[in-house]
């Protein structure tokens, strides 16, 4: 919706704002995001949030082959051991074209170099799922990975670098943006580490043009058990 704001010269608006000239304001929506957009970590409309206040607000509880899920006191907490990664999906059943999604949480002190958590966007099933993982791990590295297929056949590590913190005791909060472009191929990704943006970038893949559906990731690297103890997640529509 185009918003236009005209004031007229000398009209008192209050008492610390008095124009002395004819100004015209023109606020645009922000709209899909480009491969050249400016990019805010929150940028685009909420169509989701938690704070795992309600242990039956719909977050999976049943345990995988490698983690277990549970709902703690205002927290949602995920646990494993061994080398592998795993996601639960938030309750929110509409897919979109391009999300942008963030969590908070804290990582149990003492896990391995290799363990942390992040957030994810997946497209499809079987054979032809898409998924993007933004992670952050110990000892302070982010890196953006993706999964093709489940069981995935390939994962590959699309970028990595040195991040601002390390998961741990101090909550951190991380964020993803997965902005499909019109060409339904072409994805941007970006990801910000307690708001700082750490990288952006774009991928290609064989996308089943199914939309995006968001959640919370965990990565385990060693046989010793790690924690993660998320207590807010959101999700947003970057196309509003």
């Amino acid at each position: 919706m185009l918003v236009l704001a005209l004031v007229a010269a000398l009209v008192v608006i209050s008492s610390h704002h008095r124009p002395t000239s004819v100004s015209t304001t023109i606020a645009l929506p922000p709209g899909p995001v480009t491969t050249t957009s400016a990019l805010t970590v929150d940028r685009g409309k909420v169509v989701f949030s938690d704070d795992f206040h309600d242990p039956g607000s719909g977050w999976v509880t049943t345990p995988s082959a490698v983690a277990t899920f549970s709902y703690g006191d205002d927290d949602y907490m995920v646990s494993g051991s061994g080398s592998f990664y795993d996601q639960s999906y938030a309750p929110y059943s509409e897919p979109v074209t391009q999300v942008g999604i963030s969590t908070t949480a804290t990582q149990s002190v003492g896990a391995p170099v290799g363990a942390g958590f992040g957030v994810v966007c997946r497209q499809g099933s079987g054979q032809a799922e898409i998924l993007y993982e933004f992670l952050l791990v110990n000892n302070t590295k982010w890196v953006i990975l993706r999964h093709d297929g489940l069981p995935a056949t390939a994962t590959l590590t699309l970028k990595e670098g040195t991040a601002p913190g390390s998961p741990g005791a101090t909550p951190n909060t991380v964020a993803g943006m997965c902005a499909t472009q019109p060409d339904g191929q072409t994805t941007r990704l970006a990801m910000f580490v307690d708001g700082v943006a750490v990288a952006d970038i774009t991928d290609s893949a064989a996308l089943p043009d199914a939309g995006w559906v968001a959640g919370i990731g965990i990565a385990s690297i060693a046989a010793t058990t790690s924690t993660v103890t998320a207590t807010q997640f959101t999700e947003r529509n970057l196309d509003l």
